[in-house]
């Protein structure tokens, strides 16, 4: 299957340098591609690249800082909700219209996180996410009296991510009914 994919474009220098930096990640791999392929790419000189990244390892830094931003996000609902069958619920409902919006970048994000060196580079970061991620569903499972709430946590997580990478690979998924079933496991 051939993904075709369309960012929106940007009149933003430093935007132009991430996205094209993105793309050329996803399709030719983080190792096979050069600063100055990202700045042609994105129209700009490497000169000017240089002035906004210090190389193509901080672009990368930044695309995943992007990316943990908005699944961050997703996540604030634990902290205002405090019922929590309400605040998964709303939090898988975050995630679903997150992927929904914004599917080419995180299909892009999917291909490329899982590329050797880039997990060398933003490892540390995914793994602070994904504790950050498990302390908070636990807090929610404890809240509910579950038997062993941290690894609820980590199921619950392991669901919401592998419904993504399902989405993201064939979008026609009924997403939001499949959410639906997560969400009823947990609030009935």
């Amino acid at each position: 299957m051939i993904v075709h994919i369309r960012m929106p474009k940007s009149t933003n220098q430093k935007e132009k340098i991430v996205n094209a930096a993105l793309k050329l990640f996803a399709k030719k791999g983080y190792s096979a591609t050069p600063v100055s392929l990202i700045a042609k790419n994105a129209g700009v000189s490497q000169g000017l690249l240089y002035n906004f990244f210090a190389g193509k390892e901080e672009v990368l830094k930044e695309i995943a800082a992007a990316g943990f931003r908005r699944i961050r996000l997703t996540t604030d609902v634990y902290k205002e909700e405090t019922d929590p069958r309400k605040a998964i619920t709303l939090h898988i409902n975050n995630v679903v219209k997150e992927m929904q919006r914004n599917a080419p970048f995180w299909r892009m994000m999917h291909i490329v996180r899982l590329q050797e060196d880039v997990l060398k580079t933003i490892g540390p970061m995914a793994a602070e996410l994904v504790d950050e991620s498990i302390k908070i569903f636990s807090k929610a499972f404890n809240a509910l009296q579950y038997d062993n709430p941290q690894q609820e946590a980590i199921l619950l997580f392991a669901q919401i991510d592998g419904l993504v990478a399902l989405y993201l690979f064939d979008t026609q998924l009924p997403i939001q009914s499949l959410a639906q079933q997560i969400i009823n496991r947990y609030t009935k």
